[in-house]
């Protein structure tokens, strides 16, 4: 997986799919980017916790990505029965969570394959 660029700005939920839709860069296709599915910022982040209840996440990663400590970012992934809510990664707690209301604005990273 390959991790984008974190946007300039926040954005809601709609906005932000909307940009990964369209983002071209680092060569690839634009319909190669798209926001990452809450699984993958579990697995990336916090690879041996899978109830999300512990830290620390992964150090490295966030080494690498260090403007994710500070945001909450958006997630791909809809809450099931909240059609107005969608998962985020919280950096600074280090876990995905789903208090967040699609139409706030949170930061956003796009990812490729």
């Amino acid at each position: 997986l390959i991790w984008g660029p974190i946007a300039e700005g926040m954005m809601n939920w709609k906005k932000a799919t909307a940009y990964c839709d369209g983002l071209t860069e680092l060569g690839k296709n634009k319909k190669e980017w798209r926001l990452p599915k809450k699984e993958e910022f579990r697995v990336a982040f916090n690879p041996n916790n899978s109830d999300n209840s512990e830290r620390p996440f992964n150090k490295a990663l966030l080494e690498a990505l260090p403007d994710m400590k500070d945001r909450g970012s958006w997630s791909s992934s809809p809450v099931p029965g909240y059609s107005d809510h969608a998962y985020a990664f919280l950096g600074w707690y280090g876990y995905v969570d789903y208090d967040y209301v699609a139409y706030d604005n949170g930061s956003v990273r796009c990812v490729s394959r």
